[in-house]
């Protein structure tokens, strides 16, 4: 579905800011409707989802519109991408992540799903169909996202990562969306690096 193009996961901000800015010339109160599509780039598998739809805007055109941008990914920038966050937090990249359908692609459905997904019409915003709050990932699949991406990973890292997205209210406990490979690395990284370097000094 969507990929990302860089340890900042620009690539999939960027789709879902062209889908809003899309539906901002009929802006108004959102429906959330069941749509299945299929990705067009590197993640090819057909998708049934909950998703906000812009009003004025047919579930069939914005099926349309999320198969467009998502054949921009490749298998190139998801490699990019992913071994630049795994050499930041001392690792390196597992090559099988990218795979058409793997890993990375669970990734990039969470992170729509964050976005975009609903449950009910008053979950969408009248903006772009975007939701009215971000939805959260599950703070205990961190360790399931640096596991699927990087090997050679310390421990300590790993544990600093989850605690620090959680002191960061990156992820949460409860009323989250679930999934093995959902949570980016990339969102908590500055502060992991600063915590890495106090902590590094203290010896």
């Amino acid at each position: 579905f969507f990929q990302r193009g860089g340890p900042t996961n620009t690539m999939i901000h960027r789709c879902i800011l062209l889908l809003a800015l899309a539906a901002v010339a009929v802006d108004g109160a959102a429906t959330c409707e069941s749509i299945t599509f299929t990705g067009k780039g590197l993640c090819t598998a057909a998708v049934t989802e909950m998703m906000c739809i812009p009003d004025g805007v047919a579930a069939a055109d914005y099926v349309t519109q999320l198969e467009t941008q998502s054949a921009g990914s490749t298998k190139a920038a998801c490699e990019t991408a992913a071994t630049a966050e795994c050499v930041a937090i001392g690792g390196t990249f597992k090559s099988g992540y990218c795979a058409d359908n793997g890993s990375g692609c669970d990734y990039d459905l969470q992170r729509a799903k964050q976005a975009l997904s609903c449950t009910a019409a008053a979950d969408c915003s009248g903006i772009g169909g975007l939701r009215t709050t971000a939805a959260k990932t599950c703070c205990g699949d961190y360790r399931g996202k640096i596991g699927n991406m990087c090997e050679g990973v310390d421990s300590l890292v790993t544990d600093l990562a989850e605690d620090l997205s959680k002191d960061l209210g990156v992820c949460a406990e409860t009323d989250c969306i679930s999934g093995a490979s959902s949570l980016s690395i990339s969102m908590a990284l500055p502060a992991l690096l600063a915590g890495l370097s106090m902590l590094f000094a203290r010896f």
